[in-house]
């Protein structure tokens, strides 16, 4: 598994494609709808096994957000989640992020519980699940 950064979105088709076929099962609790960030310049990073990507990472700049992070259903239980949003701020430390601000959704919450571990956060925003990381303080190993 190599973690790269992609130039444009049009590059997650197919991870988008499966993005909407999970959206439309019945029952699923995908919040997402796109892997895209409307009215932002948006930077992706996936996670490729291969000829596939297998997961993706959404980032705003402007917002020193991970705005999106998705995962295809047969990758995940692997970690593979946990290791797109350590990139994910692996690349915020890398471009200057003072912070990262992450808001969960949908049954979300317990794999953000468990990433953010013992990293230091806040709760901000009207919104519960909302949380911004210090980009600055690497996590201590579990």
């Amino acid at each position: 598994m190599e973690f790269v950064e992609v130039s444009s979105r049009a590059e997650l088709q197919s991870l988008e494609a499966e993005l909407a076929r999970e959206r439309a099962t019945p029952g699923s609790k995908v919040e997402i709808c796109d892997l895209g960030a409307s009215g932002f310049d948006a930077r992706y990073v996936v996670a490729r096994d291969g000829d596939v990507i297998a997961g993706a990472a959404t980032m705003v700049e402007e917002s020193w957000e991970l705005h999106k992070l998705y995962v295809r259903p047969d990758y995940r239980k692997d970690g593979l989640g946990a290791k797109l949003a350590d990139q994910a701020l692996l690349f915020a430390r890398e471009n200057g992020f003072e912070e990262l601000n992450i808001e969960m959704s949908g049954d979300s919450e317990a794999f953000w519980d468990r990433w953010v571990g013992d990293r230091p956060f806040e709760y901000y925003g009207e919104r519960k699940f909302s949380v911004i990381l210090d980009c600055a303080t690497p996590r201590t190993p579990a």
